[in-house]
């Protein structure tokens, strides 16, 4: 079996939980955000793929992608479950929780658990969708189109599929990997270490999916710079949010969870960004303008029951 590293889901879990051990959070903090939100009557929390569609007064939209922490994502999935929290929880098929990965980290294979783990996600008030990584496998001289149509194919016998929405970043590929899709990008190829990666393979809607990004592509071809990931992770963050030279987000307002009780929040609308205290995210959106469209991004590795 090409001599993997991890042969199980559940080694990469440790590793994970390990690896992330100063930047959790206790799950519990979330009590004190939900309740505020339950308790305010400013907000509804609607179903990702239903975001740009739901009309109330002010939404917010619970996304959890499952980078690298299955445990840690079971988890939060069975408290959003217990409290009645609706919440998107995205499975990334590069992750090593999902396959193999040989001695040269080239990823292949599913691992046996794996699809136990995933429906241990799935609950009434949890949804699954597909966090996509295409471009990791173009760089490996693997069709990632194709392993993105075999992996839908392969969730779907299990699990409804109905959203997907992008890992990483123009940063580390210069694309996105939303640009697999021919209604969001507006070029065919990119280079990558001499490396020629097709964009624009798949059509969004033979598939049958949304993209919660919901992303308004503008108008210009980027030229990959890979000096943006010497900068700190902070102005990596901001320029993302704000100055990305891809996409624009549909919705008004990205809340990101990043290390132990520090929050980003970028506002589109009127180009504010900061990294605050749970405190002050719910200080914002207690005196936020009516109407916003908001996303919290709550990935499970910043959280466990510690």
């Amino acid at each position: 079996m090409n001599n993997p590293l991890f042969k199980t889901s559940g080694e990469f879990s440790i590793m994970a939980k390990l690896n992330y051990k100063k930047y959790k959070n206790n799950i519990n903090c979330l009590d004190k955000l939900f309740n505020y939100i339950y308790n305010s009557n400013k907000f509804d929390i609607v179903d990702m793929k239903y975001l740009m569609n739901y009309n109330s007064k002010s939404k917010i939209g619970i996304r959890c992608d499952v980078d690298c922490d299955m445990d840690a994502a079971i988890k939060m999935s069975k408290y959003f479950n217990i409290n009645k929290i609706r919440a998107t929880f995205y499975i990334l098929h590069s992750a090593y929780y999902y396959c193999y990965v040989d001695s040269n980290f080239k990823r292949f294979g599913r691992h046996t658990d794996l699809k136990h783990n995933i429906m241990q996600l799935s609950n009434t008030w949890c949804s699954i969708g597909l966090h996509l990584d295409p471009l990791e496998y173009y760089v490996n001289n693997i069709d990632g189109a194709k392993v993105i149509m075999e992996e839908l194919e392969w969730l779907r016998t299990f699990v409804s599929i109905d959203s997907v929405v992008a890992h990483n970043s123009y940063a580390v590929y210069g694309a996105e990997n939303f640009e697999i899709f021919e209604e969001l990008t507006n070029r065919k190829e990119i280079i990558y270490n001499n490396i020629t990666i097709p964009l624009g393979t798949i059509k969004m809607s033979d598939i049958n999916v949304i993209e919660t990004n919901y992303p308004i592509i503008k108008n210009n071809n980027y030229i990959y710079d890979n000096n943006l990931l010497k900068q700190n992770r902070e102005d990596i963050f901001k320029e993302y949010f704000l100055n990305n030279p891809i996409f624009t987000y549909n919705y008004d307002v990205n809340i990101w969870t990043i290390d132990k009780d520090k929050w980003i929040i970028s506002n589109n609308k009127n180009n504010y960004f900061d990294i605050v205290s749970l405190d002050s995210v719910i200080n914002y959106l207690e005196n936020v303008e009516d109407g916003l469209t908001i996303v919290f991004n709550l990935h499970p590795e910043y959280f466990d029951t510690i």
